[in-house]
């Protein structure tokens, strides 16, 4: 049998782990919410007195989101940069022009190795359709939408 102290084990805590833990700390925290709270109330009164200030407030807004907006499109790397980085690749146009008429005889060709309706049907994959049924299930969803609409 193998006998280990308890004093080599490296996952074993110190008492130095324990000096801080956060619910030392509930009843600052408490206090704080509650003044947090009680600040939002009032600035709720505000907002419910004058609503022309919530028209500005909300403008105000919509101008911050797209200052903000802005700012970070104006802190985006450039294309050399991320080039640098490995993160695009550096490719000429002709080079870009021929991966993607790659890419499109891929699809293409796997377009074409894919079953007709006519295949599907025949190996009872596909249940064969009239118009009869098409136009019953249309309005079927039509009606399932209108209840939607009405409540």
């Amino acid at each position: 049998m193998i006998e280990c102290d308890d004093d080599d084990k490296e996952n074993h805590p110190d008492e130095a782990d324990y000096e801080d833990l956060p619910g030392m700390y509930n009843e600052e925290e408490e206090e704080e919410e509650d003044e947090d709270e009680e600040e939002e109330d009032e600035e709720e009164e505000e907002e419910e007195d004058d609503d022309d200030t919530l028209f500005t407030s909300t403008l105000a807004m919509k101008i911050l989101r797209r200052d903000s907006l802005a700012i970070k499109l104006s802190n985006r790397p450039s294309k050399r940069e991320l080039e640098e980085k490995n993160i695009l690749l550096m490719q000429s146009d002709q080079e870009r022009l021929e991966s993607r008429q790659q890419t499109a005889t891929k699809l293409t060709r796997r377009l074409s190795q894919r079953p007709t309706a006519e295949e599907l049907e025949q190996r009872n994959i596909l249940k064969p359709r009239n118009d009869q049924e098409e136009q019953e299930e249309k309005r079927e969803i039509k009606r399932h939408l209108s209840k939607k609409v009405c409540l």
